[in-house]
């Protein structure tokens, strides 16, 4: 095999390997191999998220935003693993539904919760 064609090989494999299509949320917490699930019983005095992903999640925001859009609690952090839990006050967030969006390098995932 000549050095040129060798050379070729090895680059394309490696620009595939760069190329990933990022995988956005519908709305349901599901989005290409993760899995967003927030929690807000009424027996607790918690809201509990949960995110996995198929790897290594990195840098993370995650917002919690009211019917009307405006944020309510802002959180931005580093998941150096393929799953993130958190849990918040429900004293912090009004009675009502809200929006929990989670986004990160190759995700943006949407999970609507009530808090009653």
């Amino acid at each position: 095999m000549s050095r040129s064609r060798t050379l070729l090989i090895a680059l394309s494999i490696s620009v595939s390997g760069l190329v990933q299509a990022v995988p956005r949320g519908d709305g349901s917490g599901h989005a290409g191999g993760s899995h967003l699930s927030v929690s807000a019983s009424r027996s607790s005095a918690f809201v509990t998220i949960q995110l996995h992903h198929h790897r290594k999640i990195g840098v993370v925001t995650m917002e919690v935003k009211d019917g009307q859009g405006r944020t309510l609690y802002r959180e931005e952090g580093k998941a150096m693993q393929d799953e993130l839990v958190r849990r918040l006050d429900k004293g912090i967030l009004p009675r009502g539904e809200h929006t929990l969006v989670v986004t990160s390098k190759d995700l943006t995932l949407t999970e609507r919760f009530t808090v009653e």
